[in-house]
């Protein structure tokens, strides 16, 4: 058991792509609790919901996808695309947290408070 798992960690495209859907889901997660902490609007039923459609649904079948993709190649490529697809999902996805409302204010602060 002990060489499969230091055959996986050596296989660095594996480790990339498995540490950086994690990077990007930690970081979509801060961006968007940020922006709904400063919208006031934050409800803790938005973490479950957050962990459900982006851990469970994604990171977690892309790596396991990869991880067998390790010793069957096919399964590699699809992990890598949908790594990709993920990639472009989620830093949309940060983007859109990150923008001020329409209106230019900072969030809900009245206008003469800032």
């Amino acid at each position: 058991m002990e060489t499969i798992f230091d055959s996986l960690m050596a296989d660095q495209a594996l480790t990339a792509l498995i540490a950086g859907a994690c990077i990007l889901t930690v970081a979509d997660f801060v961006v968007r609790v940020g922006k709904v902490i400063g919208l006031r609007e934050f409800d803790p039923t938005m973490v479950g919901d957050f962990i459900l459609s982006h851990v469970v649904a994604r990171v977690i079948p892309i790596a396991f996808c990869a991880i067998m993709g390790h010793w069957y190649a096919p399964l590699a490529a699809v992990a890598a695309m949908a790594g990709a697809a993920y990639l472009v999902e989620t830093l949309a996805s940060i983007r859109e947290s990150w923008q001020l409302p329409a209106d230019g204010t900072p969030f809900n602060v009245p206008s003469g408070e800032y």
